[in-house]
């Protein structure tokens, strides 16, 4: 299924790529199931809240998503240049891929997902210089955030939860 979803995903699990995966070209997009969609958008809701939710009140305060946005940055910058290599953005997300898979076998949709972290890494790479500078991930942190605060009282809440879903890159020309 290809899922867009957006750097704001996930936990910061690193290092789990193989070099096959990590390496892949770019596919052209194939449509998931309305089925297979709907179950993505739930699972990125309930990561969103896992990740996002530090004091596990129920909400995500801006300051909070921001803090964890940080530690991911920092997490996912394995090398420490400040930016991150198509290499080091596919690796951290295969890695949260492979978590949510958890026992079962990886499949199409898993291959597609990791093809679609190829085609992100470009449309997150405004400047097109082959690396995801600070300022780059920052924009789209803000864009998700905004997207899922449905009612800009900077706090993502149960009641936002259906605003929560993959934000797609612009595309560059």
């Amino acid at each position: 299924m290809t899922i867009r979803l957006s750097l704001a995903l996930g936990a910061c699990i690193l290092g789990l790529a193989t070099p096959s995966l990590a390496q892949a070209p770019a596919a052209p997009a194939e449509r998931p199931s309305p089925e297979a969609a709907a179950a993505a958008q739930q699972r990125f809701r309930e990561r969103f809240f896992r990740q996002y939710d530090s004091n596990r009140d129920g909400s995500v305060t801006r300051a909070e998503y921001d803090a964890a946005r940080e530690a991911q940055f920092r997490a996912t910058d394995r090398d420490g240049d400040g930016a991150l290599s198509q290499v080091e953005y596919v690796a951290e997300y295969e890695g949260r891929l492979r978590a949510d898979y958890g026992q079962r076998p990886l499949d199409d949709d898993f291959r597609r997902a990791i093809e679609q972290a190829h085609r992100r890494f470009r449309a997150i790479d405004r400047d097109g210089d082959r690396s995801i500078s600070r300022a780059e991930y920052d924009a789209v942190a803000g864009r998700t955030f905004a997207q899922a605060d449905s009612n800009g009282d900077a706090t993502v809440t149960a009641a936002d939860a259906g605003a929560i879903h993959p934000v797609s890159q612009p595309r560059r020309d």
